[in-house]
């Protein structure tokens, strides 16, 4: 089949660092409902060993959604596709305020914008978060790029992010 997304995990840290994915007409088409489950909601990833993530959700209670970084509205047009965005190698903590609200708002905008023929063609969109801990200086104040680590060891991002390249009749 063909490549739904990429991603890059941190097997040390178990920290999605970024999923890359496409956008056009033709995976956005809806032909299955969001992906479901009372017993799998957040499935291992099959490409990974056990012992490179997290068997046991450290989501669960921590005040964190599991923010999909490809999203799964993004990928109605399989069942196969959708339940492959709810890998936890595919999720970055979120606030539900956050998740909810102007992620939520960005991606929808997105998903527009790749349904707009006179804009592009293709979208490629890459997302994710800042989990490597290190610092920067803002205005005489050092500030870290994660917000902090819970107790389960989930790294919350301070920052997040979205890069898109659009290409319109070959031309990026």
């Amino acid at each position: 089949g063909e490549l739904n997304y990429a991603t890059e995990w941190d097997t040390q840290k178990k920290a999605q660092r970024w999923s890359c994915y496409e956008l056009y007409p033709s995976n956005l088409e809806t032909h299955t409902t969001r992906y479901y489950s009372d017993t799998n909601q957040y499935p291992k990833d099959p490409l990974l060993a056990d012992s490179l993530q997290w068997l046991t959700d450290p989501y669960w209670r921590s005040g964190f959604d599991h923010g999909h970084i490809c999203p799964s509205a993004d990928r109605l047009n399989s069942y196969e596709a959708n339940y492959q965005t709810f890998f936890m190698t595919n999720m970055q903590p979120m606030r539900n305020g956050f998740n909810a609200g102007v992620w939520a708002n960005m991606e929808k905008m997105v998903r527009n914008q790749a349904l707009r023929r006179d804009f592009c063609d293709t979208l490629y969109v890459c997302k994710g978060g800042t989990i490597d801990g290190g610092t920067f200086n803002d205005g005489g104040k050092v500030v870290s790029t994660t917000w902090m680590t819970t107790g389960k060891k989930l790294i919350i991002p301070r920052y997040y992010f979205m890069a898109l390249l659009k290409v319109k009749n070959g031309v990026y």
